[in-house]
């Protein structure tokens, strides 16, 4: 599972460069890559932060060390992670609905971040550990992500002046 997470992180920096450039296919690349590195966070996040890969998901006995609030925590994270990917496709490609988005994801990642260093201070999990190294630079990019204006995307993607336009005058997109 750590794989195909690195390997989906790797693709969306490739599709990011892609789409800045102007290559063919680098916003679907951008929206592939995230989108499925959110579903990966989302549905495998309780067993991805607690360490557990594909084939010990389905083995009872992998799951006797852990306790019911670390998969919560797990899948707390997961959902963190997941809405703030989606908030960051949602910026890049400029679809409304993207500081909804982030602002949902920097609030949750926060939140937990904040409960998983209280805990990290109690206990000194494994899993608090796994959660603040992929956790917490999801969430700075979030921030990062929501605090960039539009125009300044505009700038760096070389957007064409009339798609600027109708970016902006789209009232769904504010």
């Amino acid at each position: 599972m750590r794989i195909i997470e690195k390997i989906l992180i790797a693709l969306a920096a490739v599709a990011l460069v892609f789409k800045i450039s102007h290559y063919l296919g680098g916003g679907i690349m951008i929206v592939i890559s995230l989108m499925m590195l959110s579903w990966l966070y989302m549905f495998l996040g309780f067993a991805l932060f607690n360490g557990l890969g594909f084939r010990q998901l389905i083995k009872n006995e992998s799951y006797k060390g852990i306790h019911a609030k670390q998969i919560i925590h797990a899948i707390a994270a997961g959902l963190a992670a997941s809405v703030s990917l989606v908030g960051i496709v949602f910026k890049v490609q400029y679809w409304p609905g993207a500081s909804f988005q982030l602002l949902d994801g920097i609030i949750t990642g926060a939140i937990v971040l904040v409960i998983t260093f209280v805990s990290f201070i109690k206990q000194r999990k494994p899993l608090h550990m796994r959660i603040f190294a992929r956790l917490l630079p999801i969430t700075l990019l979030s921030i990062i992500f929501y605090l960039t204006p539009t125009t300044l995307l505009f700038k760096i993607q070389r957007t064409s002046p009339e798609i600027q336009a109708q970016i902006l005058a789209d009232p769904a997109y504010h």
